[in-house]
């Protein structure tokens, strides 16, 4: 299991602050997903949520294994988190071969899918806190280079970035009904008054 970080309860309070969680994104994300694993020309790709007690899945594509179902919202208990890892550490997690990694190789969520090849860049807020990763994993041992990095990085900054427009949107909405006003007032047409 990854260690928590030293501001654990600060970096709870801001994935709830940052529009991430919003259940609206999850067709968004979805997408984003498909664009990573095409970018990187990999099966598979996931947007990892970690809170207190699990890793939240609210994005992916896979086109190996499974049948086709929307996978559930609840994807790891925390102490198997891969993304639990990137939270701690606030960096990019590169594991080349899961199999020959001594942290990895008998994690049970990784062997279980197939999973040879696993990367993921946090999802930074503001201040530089982790709220969650955005991973892409193969079924065969591959690298990245810098250049490889820096894109996943960047990817994951978007999605920090549509999570807080749209928290943003839904703030400054205009109200459409005010509670002062009367219905009789709404501006539409006036019922006719009895005979």
């Amino acid at each position: 299991a990854a260690e928590l970080p030293d501001d654990e309860d600060q970096r709870l309070n801001a994935l709830q602050a940052s529009g991430l969680l919003a259940p609206a994104l999850r067709g968004t994300f979805d997408k984003v997903a498909k664009r990573v694993a095409d970018a990187f020309d990999c099966p598979m790709a996931e947007l990892l949520l970690v809170t207190r007690e699990a890793e939240l899945l609210h994005g992916s594509v896979t086109t190996v294994g499974g049948d086709g179902d929307e996978e559930p919202e609840h994807a790891a208990e925390r102490s198997l988190s891969m993304a639990a890892h990137v939270v701690a550490s606030g960096t990019p997690l590169i594991v080349p071969d899961v199999l020959r990694d001594a942290r990895f190789a008998t994690h049970p969520g990784l062997n279980e899918r197939g999973i040879r090849f696993f990367a993921a860049a946090p999802l930074l807020d503001d201040a530089g806190r982790a709220l969650g990763a955005l991973c892409v994993m193969d079924t065969e041992p591959r690298s990245l280079n810098h250049r490889d990095i820096m894109l996943l990085e960047n990817l994951a900054a978007d999605v920090v970035t549509t999570a807080q427009m749209e928290r943003d949107e839904r703030e400054h909405a205009p109200v459409t009904t005010s509670p002062t006003q009367p219905p009789t007032a709404a501006g539409g047409p006036a019922e006719a008054a009895p005979a």
